[in-house]
């Protein structure tokens, strides 16, 4: 046999090599993060706030590109913000608890 072979190889060596493979080898082989935000059609998204959040819109503006942005509450304080553009594409941008603002049983939804 080859004395450099890998049979041959020093013991710390093999250690070393397989110490590697066993860190590469998760972020190799794990699946790509999310690209962005949860994205899908509006009446979707907004019935999946109302569902799972009880969130209803309290808000609503337009940005100079055209995007529609809508925030949704809910009487416990959970908040979402939702950006729609021209395209028809909904996605959510920001999300969090402990809303401070007007109450949404004071009005009716807008």
């Amino acid at each position: 046999m080859n004395k450099d072979s890998p049979v041959n190889s020093p013991v710390w060596l093999k250690g070393a090599i397989a110490a590697a493979i066993l860190t590469i080898a998760p972020v190799v082989l794990a699946p790509p993060a999310s690209a962005g935000p949860p994205c899908g059609r509006h009446n979707e998204l907004i019935k999946t706030l109302a569902e799972r959040f009880s969130e209803r819109r309290g808000g609503v503006g337009l940005t100079p590109e055209g995007k529609m942005i809508e925030i949704f509450i809910s009487e416990q304080g959970t908040w979402t913000i939702l950006m729609s553009m021209p395209t028809g594409l909904s996605c959510m941008v920001a999300a969090g608890s402990d809303w401070q603002g007007k109450n949404l049983m004071l009005g009716p939804e807008i």
